[in-house]
């Protein structure tokens, strides 16, 4: 297996900028007042679909 270098690291980062839209936390309500926290909810779902092709491709250049 090929050792992940800070170089590639870095470069896999960008690839992965270029397909994917920053999501921002929201605030639940309904949960903060049943847990007694505060809860925020990531939504992934609003991702753009063609990262899962990308995230595949990321694995296969530096799986060996």
């Amino acid at each position: 297996m090929e050792e992940l270098t800070l170089e590639k690291f870095e470069e896999a980062s960008e690839i992965v900028k270029e397909v994917t839209l920053e999501t921002k936390l929201i605030y639940s309500e309904y949960f903060s007042a049943q847990t007694g926290n505060k809860v925020y909810f990531k939504p992934e779902n609003m991702q753009y679909r063609r990262l899962q092709g990308k995230r595949c491709l990321l694995q296969d250049q530096h799986s060996d």
